[in-house]
């Protein structure tokens, strides 16, 4: 399944599931800043796996592995909110991400 289409499902997917209400229509920056914010929430959900890995590794790399796809499924559902075509975005990112020094010239 490509990108594009994985965005569209996820979309679909919240706006079934009323992550995408169709209240408060004079503020869709809201919505869409909730949405943006709600992948913080995930990145913050896959530090903590992370951070459980040392307890119990098998079952939490799991749920790193869970947090990830989340992750990916939140980007995924405000690119397709947007429209973004999120395969050529990522193709021409990483294309020219190769041309960049080491760490892209930064320290760390």
């Amino acid at each position: 399944m490509e990108l594009n289409e994985i965005c569209f499902k996820a979309h679909e997917m919240a706006v079934d599931k009323g992550f995408w209400p169709t209240w408060n229509t004079r503020e869709p920056e809201l919505r869409e800043a909730t949405a943006i914010g709600l992948i913080h929430t995930e990145v913050s959900e896959l530090m903590e796996a992370h951070r459980a890995v040392i307890v119990d590794r098998e079952e939490h790399e799991l749920g790193m592995a869970e947090e990830m796809a989340d992750v990916i499924i939140r980007v995924c559902d405000v690119a397709g909110h947007f429209g973004i075509d999120l395969d050529t975005a990522v193709a021409e990112k990483m294309a020219y991400n190769a041309t960049r020094p080491a760490k892209h010239g930064k320290r760390y």
